[in-house]
């Protein structure tokens, strides 16, 4: 769901609307799915509550409750991140099969599939049920949901934002520095993050420039996917290392290691491609240019 705010809307009602709209979509979700698609349901609450801290971030100078309600919407966030984990390693192996599929035999890695989904579906069993991971979450959610409606932001500029904003580009930024001058797994990871802040960011502020923020805001996300399917290539990567006995031969397992470390390669060629241009700015410049654009839609 977009976190674009509507062009005649007051801007801090706006965020209110949608950081209780996150919250609320995801309580509906759990409750009309937890049973019939759990893993689909982990996913999208996810994304929420990632979401939720985004808008936080952009308002963390304006509110006092930044540190405790970040902390919730993180915790619950990794409440559920193993068995999101679980899946998007299986979806990784599927992507990696597809894009190589004309060079693989139909069934080639066939047996380590069904192990991971094997692996999934127990961790499932072991946290899903009437007592188990997502109805700790929903009574959360509950909670939380009903407590927003008493949150105020009292945003009245874009000077009130820009010290966030600038907070954001600017580790932003530095991610991808880092990560250029040292691509290992965990800097990347890292980078990651800084990206999904500033693509929801972006979405928040859509409406100062809707042209030129949705093209920004795509191409993030973009990025952010460079680095998603990184991630979880690097998390099967892991588990292949464990998991050699779960391989039909040994070739199949030295074919796998093989065409994921070619796979993350070229995955982070281009997402370095990508930041480059995305990071280009300075922090000051960056932060310049959102001031002027807000202040234009405003006159």
């Amino acid at each position: 769901m977009s976190l674009k705010i509507a062009t005649q809307q007051n801007f801090s009602e706006g965020l209110k609307e949608k950081i209780k709209e996150q919250c609320t979509q995801s309580l509906q979700f759990i409750k009309a799915k937890a049973k019939t698609d759990p893993h689909e349901v982990i996913h999208e609450t996810r994304k929420s509550l990632k979401k939720n801290r985004a808008i936080l971030r952009l308002v963390r100078d304006q509110i006092d409750f930044y540190k405790e309600e970040n902390a919730f919407f993180r915790d619950e966030g990794r409440r559920i991140a193993d068995l999101r984990d679980a899946t998007s390693v299986i979806e990784a192996l599927d992507q990696l099969y597809e894009r190589f599929t004309d060079q693989l035999y139909e069934k080639t890695f066939d047996q380590y599939r069904k192990h991971l989904i094997s692996r999934r579906d127990q961790k499932a069993s072991d946290s899903i049920g009437d007592k188990g991971v997502l109805k700790t979450l929903e009574q959360q959610l509950t909670e939380k949901c009903a407590e927003l409606d008493q949150w105020t932001f009292g945003v009245e500029s874009i000077d009130d934002l820009l010290p966030s904003i600038k907070r954001v580009y600017k580790r932003g930024r530095k991610g991808y520095k880092k990560t250029r001058e040292n691509p290992n797994s965990a800097n990347f990871h890292e980078w990651r993050k800084r990206v999904k802040y500033l693509r929801y960011q972006l979405d928040l502020l859509n409406r100062i420039w809707p042209n030129f923020l949705d093209t920004w805001e795509d191409e993030l996300h973009d990025l952010s996917d460079l680095l998603g399917d990184d991630r979880d290539l690097y998390m099967l990567a892991e588990l292949v290392e464990k998991d050699k006995d779960q391989f039909a031969d040994r070739e199949s397992y030295e074919l796998m290691h093989s065409l994921i470390n070619f796979r993350r390669s070229a995955l982070q060629d281009d997402a370095l491609s990508l930041g480059k241009r995305l990071y280009l700015l300075e922090k000051e410049t960056f932060a310049a240019w959102i001031k002027t654009s807000w202040e234009a839609f405003e006159e």
